[in-house]
Order: structure tokens, then sequence, then C-alpha cells
């Protein structure tokens, strides 16, 4: 339906759209308003947590990412030099365990997924995703 430019990376706005062929009518909002404006358009992109929050579930949806969804994950974060501190690291542990992942499961019934993925494997596909063709 569209085309994006080469030099797209994840971001950005109406400037990204290489062909519009069909001549679609595609008009920014705020994130937060998409569900509300989805009875005024034929299709939105909603995120996830105002989808959810407007009682919408991946049901309704015609696309959702994949089960890891890389750009799109939450990361535990930690200032320079505490990564190894041990209660820190019990907190990755208990986030990433199967307890938790049950109580993801059960609460948002498959809305949200849990995905665990190295901090290794976010910078290289954070990499793979924004350097351009020839610097990979």
């Amino acid at each position: 339906m569209i085309t994006l430019k080469e030099e797209f990376n994840g971001s950005g706005s109406l400037e990204i759209i290489k062909e519009n062929p069909k001549n679609l009518k595609i008009q920014p909002v705020a994130a937060g308003n998409t569900p509300r404006l989805l009875d005024d358009a034929d299709a939105s992109a909603i995120n996830n947590n105002f989808a959810v929050e407007a009682g919408l579930t991946l049901k309704d949806s015609l696309f959702h990412e994949s089960k890891t969804a890389k750009p799109y994950i939450n990361i535990i974060a930690v200032k320079k030099g505490n990564a190894d501190r041990p209660e820190l690291q019990k907190l990755v542990e208990l986030y990433q365990s199967k307890e938790v992942e049950a109580f993801i499961e059960k609460t948002f019934k498959g809305n949200t997924i849990p995905a665990y993925v190295s901090v290794d494997e976010l910078v290289n596909y954070q990499d793979a995703w924004t350097k351009p063709a020839n610097e990979k």
C-alpha cells in the first residue's frame, strides 16, 4: 500500500513515506487518541497499552508484532556500574521467572507478551535496524 524510504529507522512521520500509490489519507495523531478516533478511520496503528485501556484485544487486530517485538519491549536498566549488584540481579531473576510470566499471561490474556531478550541481542538488533546496509 505504501513504500517507506530506505533510510527508515523505525520511527518518523509522514516524511518517511516514499510512495503512496493508492493516495491513502494518513493522519498522524497522538498515540493516546488512536483508540478513540478508530470509529472515524478505516484503520489505525494503536500502541498496545492504549489498545488494552480501550478494551481492544489482539483478536481485534489485523496485524500485530511478532512474539518478541524487539523494538518495543520494556527493559530493566541500571546506572553504569550497578549491573552486578546482587539485589538488582535478583530483581531480574524474579521478573523473568515462570511465576511472573504466568501472571502476565493470566492478567493480560495474551495482549501483553512476556519477552526476555539479552542486552547483546537488543544491541545487535538495533544495529541491524538502524545501520545502512553497506555498514552491516
